[in-house]
């Protein structure tokens, strides 16, 4: 009997997609000089509130993980849903590692190799690195949240990792904002599990999937743009107080810090709101396409991040002037890392069918 398959659902289709288009958002940051910009004016601020508020890229494909996979068990099947991720990241490893050798840099065939099982062939391949050990993880993680039965274990549990994960990266990283204050109360917290944040996704999303809240949609909109204001506006002062006047690369302003994991958890809510299936088919297409095209569009966005950056940074020699290119960049490198991920697509399911039959 043919197996058949659940259609997809439109509005975590939105999510994936979203996700994927907040990814290139945070690299065109990195792309124009922000990092090393000195923190002045209107505009920086602005910068900064727009930094945070995209870096719920990453969060939202975790939390769109424990939302989807809270319910998987130990299996043969289940392991084997890894190969086409790593599939996709070799193919897209290749490619990354071409458009390098065309760009002057010598690779030999040791390196090709290095290169690949590093996760460095794909200067984005880091998130696959950290995918593996969460996929591998999952179903032992199911198992925790299964054998918490009821809301009150549940939370206490995403509680817990609150205060390892989270609470660290404030009270732990004073010194970037008062260091008078920081030196004085050292590390108040244990922060060797700040790295978890992973974990801590997982769970809320799981939470997400399980309990399906739904808060007036109004209120969740007001309190995102709150929260982002108040992280951007901490990052832009942090980086005014530092002596170097720059933007700090601390653990309050990272993915498992208070902003990020607040802003992640509303803009889930308020994307999961959005009534998908009511949209134009074409529309539904479009976000379909690119939901299963992010990995892709991720990995790949790196060799148009190298070909349409620098012509921007030649021809706008201001940093601060390159933010009303915004509109224009991201897009122009989504379409592209799009394209090109549709065709390592094809690529993949063709190697597929010749294992199958192999």
């Amino acid at each position: 009997m043919t197996e058949v398959k659940k259609p997809r659902d439109p509005g975590l289709d939105l999510i994936r997609a979203t996700a994927a288009f907040l990814v290139l958002s945070v690299h065109f940051f990195s792309r124009i000089g922000f990092y090393v910009q000195p923190m002045v004016g209107k505009r920086m601020l602005l910068m900064c509130m727009m930094r945070m508020g995209f870096m719920t890229c990453v969060p939202l494909f975790l939390l769109l993980t424990g939302y989807l996979c809270r319910k998987k068990e130990l299996s043969r099947r289940y392991y084997g849903g890894i190969v086409r991720i790593l599939m996709t990241y070799l193919l897209c490893g290749l490619v990354c590692l071409g458009v390098r050798a065309c760009g002057g840099e010598t690779l030999r065939l040791g390196d090709v190799w290095k290169e690949l099982l590093g996760y460095t062939a794909a200067p984005y391949g880091w998130y696959i690195e950290m995918y593996i050990g969460l996929f591998l993880l999952i179903p032992f993680l199911n198992l925790i949240w299964k054998g918490l039965e009821g809301k009150r274990g549940r939370l206490a549990l995403i509680g817990t990792l609150l205060v390892l994960v989270t609470l660290p990266a404030v009270t732990n990283d004073l010194g970037n904002i008062l260091p008078t204050v920081a030196n004085d109360l050292g590390n108040v917290l244990p922060g060797w599990w700040a790295g978890f944040y992973p974990l801590l996704y997982y769970f809320l999303g799981a939470w997400l999937g399980e309990y399906q809240p739904r808060p007036d949609w109004k209120k969740t909109v007001a309190a995102l743009l709150a929260v982002t204001a108040l992280a951007g506006g901490t990052a832009y002062l942090i980086g005014v107080y530092n002596p170097a006047h720059v933007f700090v690369w601390g653990r309050i302003l990272d993915y498992g810090g208070p902003f990020v994991v607040a802003e992640a958890f509303l803009l889930f809510l308020l994307l999961r709101q959005i009534p998908m299936e009511k949209a134009p088919g074409w529309l539904r297409w479009i976000v379909g396409k690119c939901a299963g095209l992010s990995l892709g569009i991720y990995l790949l966005s790196w060799c148009f991040d190298m070909a349409l950056y620098p012509i921007l940074t030649a021809r706008v020699p201001g940093m601060l002037d390159r933010l009303v290119w915004f509109p224009v960049m991201v897009p122009a490198v989504f379409l592209c890392s799009a394209l090109a991920a549709q065709i390592v697509e094809w690529v993949r399911r063709g190697l597929a069918r010749v294992i199958r039959k192999g």
